[in-house]
Protein backbone atom coordinates (compact mmCIF):
# COMPACT_ATOMS: atom_id res chain seq x y z
CA UNK A 1 0.00 0.00 0.00
CA UNK A 2 1.26 3.59 -0.95
CA UNK A 3 2.72 5.47 1.94
CA UNK A 4 2.75 9.27 2.42
CA UNK A 5 6.33 10.82 3.62
CA UNK A 6 5.39 12.28 7.09
CA UNK A 7 7.16 15.83 6.09
CA UNK A 8 3.99 16.04 3.75
CA UNK A 9 1.28 13.76 5.75
CA UNK A 10 1.61 16.71 8.57
CA UNK A 11 0.91 19.36 5.69
CA UNK A 12 -2.80 17.31 5.07
CA UNK A 13 -5.76 17.97 7.26
CA UNK A 14 -6.99 15.72 9.76
CA UNK A 15 -10.47 15.81 8.27
CA UNK A 16 -8.30 14.24 5.41
CA UNK A 17 -7.29 11.58 6.91
CA UNK A 18 -10.64 10.69 8.66
CA UNK A 19 -12.10 10.38 5.20
CA UNK A 20 -8.87 7.59 4.13
CA UNK A 21 -10.01 5.87 7.55
CA UNK A 22 -13.46 5.58 6.64
CA UNK A 23 -12.30 3.91 3.28
CA UNK A 24 -10.29 1.41 4.67
CA UNK A 25 -13.49 -0.07 6.86
CA UNK A 26 -16.19 -2.12 5.43
CA UNK A 27 -19.55 -0.21 4.07
CA UNK A 28 -22.40 0.21 6.28
CA UNK A 29 -24.91 -1.12 7.07
CA UNK A 30 -24.65 -4.71 6.20
CA UNK A 31 -27.08 -4.98 3.37
CA UNK A 32 -26.60 -9.10 3.03
CA UNK A 33 -23.81 -10.59 5.10
CA UNK A 34 -22.70 -9.54 8.57
CA UNK A 35 -19.01 -11.17 8.05
CA UNK A 36 -17.37 -8.72 5.98
CA UNK A 37 -14.52 -8.18 8.78
CA UNK A 38 -13.62 -11.46 8.85
CA UNK A 39 -11.13 -11.50 5.58
CA UNK A 40 -7.73 -10.94 5.25
CA UNK A 41 -8.19 -8.00 3.40
CA UNK A 42 -10.44 -6.56 6.20
CA UNK A 43 -7.69 -7.89 8.97
CA UNK A 44 -4.73 -5.83 6.58
CA UNK A 45 -6.75 -2.03 6.22
CA UNK A 46 -7.48 -2.78 10.05
CA UNK A 47 -4.39 -2.68 10.69
CA UNK A 48 -3.58 0.21 8.19
CA UNK A 49 -6.02 2.36 10.03
CA UNK A 50 -4.37 1.20 13.06
CA UNK A 51 -0.98 2.31 11.87
CA UNK A 52 -2.00 6.01 10.58
CA UNK A 53 -4.16 6.36 13.93
CA UNK A 54 -0.67 5.46 16.26
CA UNK A 55 0.88 8.30 14.25
CA UNK A 56 0.61 11.15 16.46
CA UNK A 57 -1.65 12.35 19.26
CA UNK A 58 -3.84 14.69 17.16
CA UNK A 59 -4.63 11.51 14.58
CA UNK A 60 -5.31 9.04 17.25
CA UNK A 61 -7.85 11.78 18.78
CA UNK A 62 -9.23 12.31 15.48
CA UNK A 63 -9.43 8.51 14.59
CA UNK A 64 -9.83 6.61 17.93
CA UNK A 65 -14.12 5.95 17.53
CA UNK A 66 -13.21 3.66 14.39
CA UNK A 67 -10.33 1.91 15.78
CA UNK A 68 -13.16 0.18 17.85
CA UNK A 69 -15.62 0.19 15.63
CA UNK A 70 -15.54 -3.32 14.05
CA UNK A 71 -14.26 -5.82 16.96
CA UNK A 72 -13.74 -9.45 16.39
CA UNK A 73 -13.22 -12.00 19.58
CA UNK A 74 -11.35 -15.02 18.22
CA UNK A 75 -10.85 -16.40 21.49
CA UNK A 76 -11.14 -15.78 25.30
CA UNK A 77 -7.96 -14.06 25.94
CA UNK A 78 -9.66 -10.99 23.47
CA UNK A 79 -13.04 -11.71 25.14
CA UNK A 80 -11.84 -10.53 28.32
CA UNK A 81 -9.44 -7.60 27.18
CA UNK A 82 -12.68 -6.11 25.58
CA UNK A 83 -14.47 -6.82 29.15
CA UNK A 84 -11.36 -4.57 30.51
CA UNK A 85 -11.34 -1.90 27.80
CA UNK A 86 -15.00 -1.22 28.45
CA UNK A 87 -15.30 -1.28 31.99
CA UNK A 88 -11.97 0.79 32.35
CA UNK A 89 -12.85 3.77 29.13
CA UNK A 90 -16.73 4.10 29.13
CA UNK A 91 -16.04 6.28 26.51
CA UNK A 92 -15.13 3.87 24.32
CA UNK A 93 -19.10 1.68 24.36
CA UNK A 94 -20.41 3.58 21.84
CA UNK A 95 -17.40 3.26 19.36
CA UNK A 96 -18.44 -0.45 19.10
CA UNK A 97 -21.34 -0.94 16.48
CA UNK A 98 -20.65 -4.27 14.90
CA UNK A 99 -18.96 -7.12 16.86
CA UNK A 100 -18.53 -10.97 16.18
CA UNK A 101 -17.46 -13.22 18.46
CA UNK A 102 -15.89 -16.12 16.16
CA UNK A 103 -14.48 -18.42 18.72
CA UNK A 104 -12.90 -22.05 18.38
CA UNK A 105 -14.78 -24.95 19.38
CA UNK A 106 -14.38 -25.33 22.99
CA UNK A 107 -14.56 -23.01 25.52
CA UNK A 108 -11.96 -24.36 27.54
CA UNK A 109 -9.35 -24.14 24.49
CA UNK A 110 -10.37 -20.64 25.02
CA UNK A 111 -8.93 -19.63 28.11
CA UNK A 112 -5.33 -20.09 27.38
CA UNK A 113 -3.45 -17.01 28.28
CA UNK A 114 -6.87 -15.30 29.82
CA UNK A 115 -5.65 -15.41 33.57
CA UNK A 116 -2.37 -13.92 32.73
CA UNK A 117 -4.28 -11.33 31.04
CA UNK A 118 -6.52 -10.18 33.91
CA UNK A 119 -3.56 -10.92 36.54
CA UNK A 120 -1.37 -8.46 34.72
CA UNK A 121 -4.00 -5.90 35.18
CA UNK A 122 -5.88 -6.43 38.40
CA UNK A 123 -4.13 -9.21 40.38
CA UNK A 124 -4.88 -12.33 41.48
CA UNK A 125 -7.79 -11.50 43.67
CA UNK A 126 -10.14 -8.90 42.25
CA UNK A 127 -13.21 -10.87 40.71
CA UNK A 128 -15.21 -10.06 37.28
CA UNK A 129 -18.40 -9.43 39.50
CA UNK A 130 -16.60 -6.69 41.12
CA UNK A 131 -14.75 -5.10 38.25
CA UNK A 132 -18.10 -5.16 36.54
CA UNK A 133 -19.67 -3.36 39.34
CA UNK A 134 -17.16 -0.66 39.34
CA UNK A 135 -17.92 0.28 35.61
CA UNK A 136 -21.80 1.48 36.73
CA UNK A 137 -23.08 -2.18 36.45
CA UNK A 138 -25.23 -3.31 39.79
CA UNK A 139 -26.24 -7.24 39.58
CA UNK A 140 -28.33 -7.78 42.83
CA UNK A 141 -27.56 -10.39 45.14
CA UNK A 142 -30.57 -12.56 44.16
CA UNK A 143 -29.65 -12.11 40.42
CA UNK A 144 -26.14 -13.07 40.98
CA UNK A 145 -27.24 -16.28 42.83
CA UNK A 146 -29.26 -17.36 39.44
CA UNK A 147 -26.47 -16.23 37.56
CA UNK A 148 -23.91 -18.85 39.06
CA UNK A 149 -26.70 -21.48 40.39
CA UNK A 150 -25.80 -19.89 44.13
CA UNK A 151 -22.07 -21.04 43.79
CA UNK A 152 -20.11 -17.69 43.56
CA UNK A 153 -16.81 -19.70 43.22
CA UNK A 154 -17.09 -20.10 39.13
CA UNK A 155 -16.67 -16.41 38.77
CA UNK A 156 -12.92 -17.61 39.90
CA UNK A 157 -10.36 -15.29 38.73
CA UNK A 158 -8.20 -17.66 38.17
CA UNK A 159 -10.16 -18.53 34.98
CA UNK A 160 -10.20 -22.29 35.81
CA UNK A 161 -13.43 -23.31 34.70
CA UNK A 162 -15.55 -21.23 31.31
CA UNK A 163 -18.54 -19.78 33.37
CA UNK A 164 -15.96 -16.72 34.14
CA UNK A 165 -15.46 -16.64 30.46
CA UNK A 166 -19.31 -16.72 29.81
CA UNK A 167 -19.75 -13.82 32.52
CA UNK A 168 -17.40 -11.70 30.62
CA UNK A 169 -18.84 -12.52 27.31
CA UNK A 170 -22.58 -11.42 29.15
CA UNK A 171 -20.94 -8.16 30.08
CA UNK A 172 -19.45 -7.23 26.66
CA UNK A 173 -23.08 -7.55 25.29
CA UNK A 174 -24.74 -5.67 28.44
CA UNK A 175 -21.91 -2.77 28.04
CA UNK A 176 -22.57 -2.51 24.22
CA UNK A 177 -25.55 -0.40 24.21
CA UNK A 178 -24.86 1.41 20.72
CA UNK A 179 -24.08 -2.11 18.78
CA UNK A 180 -25.97 -2.37 15.41
CA UNK A 181 -24.35 -6.14 14.54
CA UNK A 182 -24.30 -8.83 16.36
CA UNK A 183 -22.80 -11.97 15.11
CA UNK A 184 -22.60 -14.68 17.37
CA UNK A 185 -20.43 -18.36 16.02
CA UNK A 186 -19.66 -21.55 16.38
CA UNK A 187 -19.86 -23.54 20.07
CA UNK A 188 -20.14 -20.34 21.92
CA UNK A 189 -23.97 -21.17 20.81
CA UNK A 190 -24.54 -23.89 22.68
CA UNK A 191 -26.94 -23.87 25.04
CA UNK A 192 -25.23 -24.15 28.49
CA UNK A 193 -22.87 -21.44 27.75
CA UNK A 194 -25.77 -19.05 26.57
CA UNK A 195 -28.05 -19.80 29.67
CA UNK A 196 -25.69 -17.64 32.17
CA UNK A 197 -25.27 -14.79 29.20
CA UNK A 198 -28.77 -14.90 28.95
CA UNK A 199 -29.92 -14.73 32.27
CA UNK A 200 -27.59 -11.83 32.43
CA UNK A 201 -29.26 -10.11 29.70
CA UNK A 202 -32.86 -10.76 31.55
CA UNK A 203 -31.57 -9.16 35.06
CA UNK A 204 -29.81 -6.37 33.85
CA UNK A 205 -31.79 -5.71 30.94
CA UNK A 206 -34.62 -4.86 33.56
CA UNK A 207 -32.59 -1.67 34.68
CA UNK A 208 -30.60 -0.67 31.72
CA UNK A 209 -30.76 -0.08 27.86
CA UNK A 210 -29.61 -3.11 26.18
CA UNK A 211 -29.40 -3.22 22.12
CA UNK A 212 -30.89 0.34 21.69
CA UNK A 213 -29.42 0.52 18.35
CA UNK A 214 -29.09 -3.48 17.07
CA UNK A 215 -30.19 -3.78 13.64
CA UNK A 216 -29.05 -7.40 12.76
CA UNK A 217 -28.57 -10.74 15.08
CA UNK A 218 -26.94 -13.60 13.04
CA UNK A 219 -27.15 -16.60 15.60
CA UNK A 220 -24.63 -19.87 14.13
CA UNK A 221 -24.30 -23.29 15.43
CA UNK A 222 -22.11 -26.05 14.30
CA UNK A 223 -24.45 -28.39 16.22
CA UNK A 224 -26.64 -31.14 14.90
CA UNK A 225 -29.49 -30.73 17.16
CA UNK A 226 -30.94 -27.72 16.20
CA UNK A 227 -29.78 -25.70 19.44
CA UNK A 228 -29.79 -22.34 18.41
CA UNK A 229 -33.16 -22.59 19.79
CA UNK A 230 -31.86 -22.12 22.82
CA UNK A 231 -29.54 -19.22 22.01
CA UNK A 232 -32.68 -17.30 20.30
CA UNK A 233 -34.67 -18.18 23.74
CA UNK A 234 -32.54 -15.85 25.68
CA UNK A 235 -32.11 -12.85 23.21
CA UNK A 236 -36.32 -13.12 22.24
CA UNK A 237 -38.02 -14.12 25.27
CA UNK A 238 -37.45 -10.92 27.04
CA UNK A 239 -37.42 -8.61 24.02
CA UNK A 240 -39.51 -6.14 25.91
CA UNK A 241 -36.41 -4.80 27.53
CA UNK A 242 -34.60 -3.73 24.22
CA UNK A 243 -35.67 -3.65 20.89
CA UNK A 244 -35.65 -6.72 18.03
CA UNK A 245 -33.27 -6.02 15.06
CA UNK A 246 -34.57 -5.62 11.81
CA UNK A 247 -32.57 -8.28 10.59
CA UNK A 248 -32.46 -11.98 11.70
CA UNK A 249 -30.13 -14.59 10.39
CA UNK A 250 -29.86 -18.29 11.81
CA UNK A 251 -28.00 -20.90 10.61
CA UNK A 252 -26.73 -24.37 11.60
CA UNK A 253 -25.99 -28.10 10.14
CA UNK A 254 -29.29 -28.72 9.91
CA UNK A 255 -31.40 -25.08 9.18
CA UNK A 256 -34.91 -26.68 8.39
CA UNK A 257 -37.26 -23.78 7.64
CA UNK A 258 -39.78 -25.36 9.43
CA UNK A 259 -38.02 -26.54 13.02
CA UNK A 260 -36.77 -22.47 12.60
CA UNK A 261 -40.68 -21.56 12.29
CA UNK A 262 -41.82 -24.35 14.98
CA UNK A 263 -39.54 -22.42 16.79
CA UNK A 264 -40.94 -19.01 16.74
CA UNK A 265 -44.77 -20.52 17.78
CA UNK A 266 -43.16 -20.33 21.38
CA UNK A 267 -43.66 -16.25 21.11
CA UNK A 268 -47.40 -16.95 20.64
CA UNK A 269 -48.69 -13.27 21.46
CA UNK A 270 -45.27 -11.39 20.47
CA UNK A 271 -45.12 -9.21 17.56
CA UNK A 272 -41.79 -8.23 15.85
CA UNK A 273 -42.74 -5.63 14.18
CA UNK A 274 -39.55 -3.94 13.18
CA UNK A 275 -38.25 -7.66 11.77
CA UNK A 276 -38.02 -6.83 8.18
CA UNK A 277 -35.34 -10.18 6.73
CA UNK A 278 -35.36 -13.44 7.77
CA UNK A 279 -32.15 -15.30 6.64
CA UNK A 280 -31.69 -19.61 7.07
CA UNK A 281 -28.51 -20.94 5.99
CA UNK A 282 -27.50 -24.72 6.31
CA UNK A 283 -24.23 -25.15 5.35
CA UNK A 284 -24.14 -28.93 5.32
CA UNK A 285 -23.31 -31.03 2.36
CA UNK A 286 -24.71 -33.29 0.58
CA UNK A 287 -23.17 -35.91 1.81
CA UNK A 288 -23.02 -34.88 5.09
CA UNK A 289 -26.94 -34.31 4.66
CA UNK A 290 -27.29 -37.75 3.79
CA UNK A 291 -25.51 -38.87 7.02
CA UNK A 292 -27.89 -36.58 9.30
CA UNK A 293 -31.05 -37.92 10.89
CA UNK A 294 -34.19 -36.50 9.18
CA UNK A 295 -36.30 -34.30 10.98
CA UNK A 296 -39.29 -34.73 11.18
CA UNK A 297 -42.08 -32.24 9.10
CA UNK A 298 -44.19 -31.00 11.89
CA UNK A 299 -45.20 -27.84 10.49
CA UNK A 300 -49.07 -27.62 9.61
CA UNK A 301 -52.09 -25.22 9.86
CA UNK A 302 -51.87 -24.84 13.80
CA UNK A 303 -48.85 -23.72 13.50
CA UNK A 304 -48.66 -21.72 10.27
CA UNK A 305 -51.80 -19.74 12.09
CA UNK A 306 -49.79 -18.81 15.33
CA UNK A 307 -47.08 -17.13 13.12
CA UNK A 308 -49.10 -14.01 11.35
CA UNK A 309 -48.72 -11.75 14.12
CA UNK A 310 -45.32 -12.48 14.88
CA UNK A 311 -43.85 -12.03 11.81
CA UNK A 312 -46.47 -9.14 10.86
CA UNK A 313 -43.70 -7.06 9.30
CA UNK A 314 -41.38 -9.13 7.60
CA UNK A 315 -40.76 -8.01 4.09
CA UNK A 316 -38.10 -10.36 2.80
CA UNK A 317 -37.46 -14.63 3.19
CA UNK A 318 -34.27 -15.82 2.27
CA UNK A 319 -33.94 -19.32 2.61
CA UNK A 320 -30.46 -21.52 2.04
CA UNK A 321 -30.28 -25.26 3.06
CA UNK A 322 -29.79 -28.47 1.60
CA UNK A 323 -32.64 -30.53 1.85
CA UNK A 324 -34.55 -33.77 -0.49
CA UNK A 325 -36.85 -31.95 -3.01
CA UNK A 326 -39.75 -33.15 -1.81
CA UNK A 327 -39.80 -31.36 1.87
CA UNK A 328 -41.58 -28.21 2.73
CA UNK A 329 -44.83 -28.62 0.48
CA UNK A 330 -47.20 -27.40 3.80
CA UNK A 331 -44.68 -24.99 4.35
CA UNK A 332 -45.31 -23.24 0.83
CA UNK A 333 -48.68 -24.03 0.55
CA UNK A 334 -49.23 -22.10 3.88
CA UNK A 335 -46.74 -18.72 3.08
CA UNK A 336 -49.41 -16.63 2.37
CA UNK A 337 -51.27 -17.57 5.60
CA UNK A 338 -48.57 -17.16 8.36
CA UNK A 339 -46.73 -13.45 6.08
CA UNK A 340 -50.33 -12.41 4.96
CA UNK A 341 -49.39 -11.05 2.38
CA UNK A 342 -46.68 -8.27 4.07
CA UNK A 343 -43.70 -10.51 1.83
CA UNK A 344 -41.80 -8.63 -0.53
CA UNK A 345 -38.90 -10.73 -1.65
CA UNK A 346 -38.65 -14.36 -1.35
CA UNK A 347 -35.08 -15.80 -2.21
CA UNK A 348 -34.42 -19.75 -1.83
CA UNK A 349 -31.25 -21.52 -2.59
CA UNK A 350 -30.49 -25.23 -3.09
CA UNK A 351 -34.28 -26.28 -3.44
CA UNK A 352 -37.06 -26.93 -5.51
CA UNK A 353 -39.57 -24.20 -6.88
CA UNK A 354 -42.23 -23.31 -4.41
CA UNK A 355 -45.40 -23.95 -6.96
CA UNK A 356 -47.31 -23.89 -3.76
CA UNK A 357 -46.63 -19.85 -3.33
CA UNK A 358 -47.59 -19.06 -7.01
CA UNK A 359 -51.04 -21.85 -6.31
CA UNK A 360 -51.61 -20.18 -2.81
CA UNK A 361 -53.89 -16.75 -1.99
CA UNK A 362 -52.36 -13.84 -3.22
CA UNK A 363 -49.49 -12.08 -2.03
CA UNK A 364 -49.68 -8.74 -2.92
CA UNK A 365 -46.53 -7.48 -1.88
CA UNK A 366 -44.68 -10.07 -3.52
CA UNK A 367 -41.93 -8.30 -6.29
CA UNK A 368 -39.31 -10.63 -6.33
CA UNK A 369 -39.01 -14.18 -6.65
CA UNK A 370 -35.66 -15.87 -6.52
CA UNK A 371 -34.30 -19.27 -6.81
CA UNK A 372 -30.13 -20.38 -7.06
CA UNK A 373 -29.40 -24.13 -7.80
CA UNK A 374 -33.35 -25.13 -8.13
CA UNK A 375 -33.48 -28.94 -8.94
CA UNK A 376 -36.51 -28.96 -10.58
CA UNK A 377 -35.88 -26.28 -13.47
CA UNK A 378 -33.61 -26.64 -16.26
CA UNK A 379 -30.01 -25.32 -15.88
CA UNK A 380 -30.75 -22.18 -18.33
CA UNK A 381 -34.22 -21.56 -18.02
CA UNK A 382 -35.94 -19.54 -20.71
CA UNK A 383 -38.56 -16.98 -20.93
CA UNK A 384 -41.16 -20.07 -21.81
CA UNK A 385 -39.82 -21.93 -19.30
CA UNK A 386 -41.04 -19.55 -16.55
CA UNK A 387 -44.24 -18.67 -18.23
CA UNK A 388 -44.84 -22.48 -17.63
CA UNK A 389 -44.52 -22.02 -13.93
CA UNK A 390 -46.09 -19.06 -13.67
CA UNK A 391 -49.56 -20.39 -14.76
CA UNK A 392 -49.63 -21.64 -11.33
CA UNK A 393 -50.65 -18.29 -10.09
CA UNK A 394 -53.89 -18.21 -12.74
CA UNK A 395 -57.24 -17.81 -11.39
CA UNK A 396 -59.45 -17.62 -13.73
CA UNK A 397 -58.41 -15.11 -16.41
CA UNK A 398 -56.40 -12.97 -14.28
CA UNK A 399 -53.17 -13.21 -12.44
CA UNK A 400 -53.16 -13.25 -8.79
CA UNK A 401 -49.74 -12.09 -7.98
CA UNK A 402 -49.67 -8.68 -9.70
CA UNK A 403 -47.01 -7.16 -7.78
CA UNK A 404 -44.57 -9.48 -8.99
CA UNK A 405 -41.93 -8.21 -11.47
CA UNK A 406 -38.99 -9.76 -11.35
CA UNK A 407 -38.34 -13.25 -11.37
CA UNK A 408 -34.62 -15.08 -10.96
CA UNK A 409 -34.06 -18.36 -11.80
CA UNK A 410 -30.78 -20.11 -11.53
CA UNK A 411 -28.85 -17.16 -12.03
CA UNK A 412 -31.11 -15.93 -15.21
CA UNK A 413 -33.40 -12.77 -14.60
CA UNK A 414 -37.03 -12.12 -16.12
CA UNK A 415 -38.72 -9.19 -16.02
CA UNK A 416 -42.73 -9.23 -15.89
CA UNK A 417 -44.71 -6.64 -17.55
CA UNK A 418 -48.59 -7.57 -15.71
CA UNK A 419 -51.88 -7.65 -18.61
CA UNK A 420 -54.83 -7.23 -17.63
CA UNK A 421 -56.16 -10.42 -18.43
CA UNK A 422 -53.87 -13.88 -18.97
CA UNK A 423 -50.34 -14.42 -18.34
CA UNK A 424 -47.70 -11.44 -17.60
CA UNK A 425 -45.43 -10.83 -20.36
CA UNK A 426 -42.10 -12.51 -19.86
CA UNK A 427 -38.98 -10.24 -20.78
CA UNK A 428 -35.59 -12.57 -20.12
CA UNK A 429 -32.74 -9.52 -19.40
CA UNK A 430 -29.14 -9.86 -19.80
Amino acid sequence: MATIPVLHARRLPVELFGLVALHLLPPEPFACSTDDFLTPEYRTRSNTLRDLAYTCRQLYRALEPLLHRFVVLRNGRQIVSLFMLLADRPHKREHVRHLICNTAAYWESNLEGVREVWEDRYGRHVRLEHVFHDAGFQVLDHEMDRITYEEPEILDPTFRCDDSLNFAFGAVLVMLGQVETLSIHREVTKSGSMELVGLMLRFLGRRYQLFQKLRTLKITTEENNWEFGDVLKHFLQHITTYDVPQTLIVSGAQSDLINCLNFFTHFRGTTMPQLRTLRVRSWLTPPELRRAPVVPNVMNVRVLDSLPAFFRGLQELDVEFVRPPHTGHELWAGVDTWLRGSLEVLRLRCQRFPHEVLRGRSLGRLRLLAVELCVDVVSRPQSEDVLRILAAGMEGDEFKHRALRHVELNGSRFLLDMRIFGLPVVTQLE
